[in-house]
């Protein structure tokens, strides 16, 4: 899968020396809650969850943090409860991809926001386009137009459709 990112910081902090991350031992680290609807099923919407926990684990493993993750079993009503029982389970921050569907309601960032903790939405936007709120997607037409390109490049130049 490809994709891309653009940052959310005003291009003056980009500009800032590198971050370095901190180093803990197994275990010593921070705490990162991850709500997905499943930890198995390839989702409708594109998403492998599987790949995305795996992913996640594979970020977090060797920077010694511990991941606990919420399932919603893709019942949007409880996304909130997942929320709540990540942050109370201690969860230093929160990777979020609501059972809601592509935008969630105003609600699911309200929840994290409450008690301080940072959080990003994962293949998800907040239903409002002024939200201030962190997320993450795929760029969909940025991967069709460079499919079709890569066919163009191989000589491919029209439709044949069966």
């Amino acid at each position: 899968m490809r994709g891309g990112a653009i940052t959310a910081a005003p291009a003056e902090e980009s500009r800032h020396e590198p971050r370095h991350e901190p180093v803990f031992a197994d275990g010593e680290g921070p705490t990162l809650g991850l709500l997905v609807p499943s930890a198995t099923y390839y989702y409708p919407n594109g998403v492998d969850y599987p790949n995305v926990v795996d992913g996640v684990r594979a970020v977090a493993a060797p920077r010694g943090a511990r991941i606990v993750i919420g399932l919603t079993d893709y019942a949007p009503t409880r996304d909130l409860e997942q929320i709540d029982e990540l942050c109370a389970s201690g969860a230093d921050g929160l990777l979020i991809a609501s059972a809601n569907g592509h935008y969630v309601p105003e609600a699911t960032p309200e929840r994290p926001r409450a008690t301080g903790k940072p959080f990003v939405l994962m293949e998800r936007h907040p239903e409002d386009p002024y939200e201030p709120c962190e997320f993450v997607v795929s760029d969909h037409r940025q991967g069709a137009y460079r499919a079709v390109d890569h066919l163009r490049a191989l000589g491919h130049d029209r439709s044949h459709a069966t």
